[in-house]
């Protein structure tokens, strides 16, 4: 009885710094993507991308979300941001292939296998 009140508070306590960490990275997407209609699973794809990277500004996947571009370049662009320095990382391509798949299709799973579809050349 006692370990369930304390994970109820702690839950509590993790949604709440969860939203105040999310709350800058929401407004930022929300200005990024200012007059673009997109559907619920394309913000929030965005919103972790910019939440992992900080670096949604710097991209070009707001520029293609307001052009409508197809699929394929926007799952490029993802794709480009698996570089810390100059390695190529695999759980970055996972991360980066995961968020493009909740763009696409709002699959929020995580893809486990995603790291094995990596270029040879990543670590």
């Amino acid at each position: 009885m006692v370990i369930n009140h304390y994970k109820s508070i702690l839950s509590t306590k993790i949604f709440y710094y969860l939203r105040k960490d999310l709350k800058p990275r929401v407004k930022r997407v929300s200005t990024l993507l200012k007059g673009c209609t997109v559907s619920q699973n394309q913000f929030d794809s965005l919103v972790d991308f910019e939440y992992t990277t900080g670096a949604l500004h710097a991209s070009d996947l707001p520029k293609y979300v307001k052009k409508n571009a197809k699929l394929s370049v926007i799952k490029k662009d993802f794709r480009s941001w698996c570089r810390m320095g100059t390695k190529y990382y695999k759980g970055l391509w996972a991360r980066r292939n995961d968020e493009f798949q909740m763009y696409k299709s709002g699959n929020h799973k995580r893809n486990k296998n995603g790291e094995n579809s990596a270029p040879k050349n990543y670590i």
